[in-house]
């Protein structure tokens, strides 16, 4: 198998899924500073203009919350 190939179905399933999500429902994401929420707001590309995104502020945040999300 070739990564490449896998890393770019698994990121046209994950925009799939969140366009299907946002036909549904009003979408929010909460979103950290980690690699994982930028892959999802990655995908979110084409739905950008009608999602929110917020961070949550706790104690044990760490640097998570002190990173805006734009």
């Amino acid at each position: 198998w070739d990564p490449e190939v896998a890393v770019r179905r698994v990121g046209e399933i994950i925009a799939a899924t969140m366009c299907a999500a946002d036909r549904q429902y009003h979408t929010q994401l909460a979103l950290t500073a980690g690699r994982d929420s930028r892959v999802i707001l990655a995908c979110c590309r084409k739905i950008k203009e009608r999602i929110g995104a917020f961070t949550i502020d706790h104690a044990e945040a760490g640097p998570d919350r002190d990173i805006p999300v734009e």
